[in-house]
């Protein structure tokens, strides 16, 4: 259906292209809009930046199947708990950021809690 040209400026012909083979052929102009419909039925959440510095604010990219109060801590290696934060998580995606706590240069496990599940990440703090 499509039409290529394989000339050069000033219509000079191109001797190095002897075939061209167009396996698909997709158009999409300035004026095509995407629209994502997706379903979230999980919880899950990821570290924003990592690793950060110790004067940043840990920021965490929350993705909820519903609206729900949530729990945030921060625990050292030696599994001491440092930190405790209520939350609302929004259903779908959302982007919470925890205050800078003062803490020192070293590895922290961040645990997501939301209706009873929780996921633990690791984050560096330099």
């Amino acid at each position: 259906d499509g039409e290529l040209d394989v000339t050069f400026l000033h219509g000079t012909e191109n001797t190095l292209v002897n075939a061209i083979e167009v396996k698909k052929m997709i158009s999409v102009s300035s004026k095509t809009r995407f629209v994502i419909n997706e379903t979230i039925n999980k919880f899950d959440f990821s570290i924003s930046r990592n690793p950060i510095t110790t004067t940043d604010q840990i920021q965490l990219s929350i993705v909820s199947p519903n609206e729900v109060a949530g729990i945030i801590k921060i625990y050292g290696l030696d599994g001491k708990l440092i930190n405790t934060t209520k939350v609302k998580f929004n259903e779908g995606r959302d982007e919470v950021v925890l205050p800078n706590l003062n803490l020192q240069q070293g590895y922290y496990l961040v645990q997501v809690e939301n209706n009873g599940a929780f996921i633990l990440r690791k984050i560096l703090i330099n």
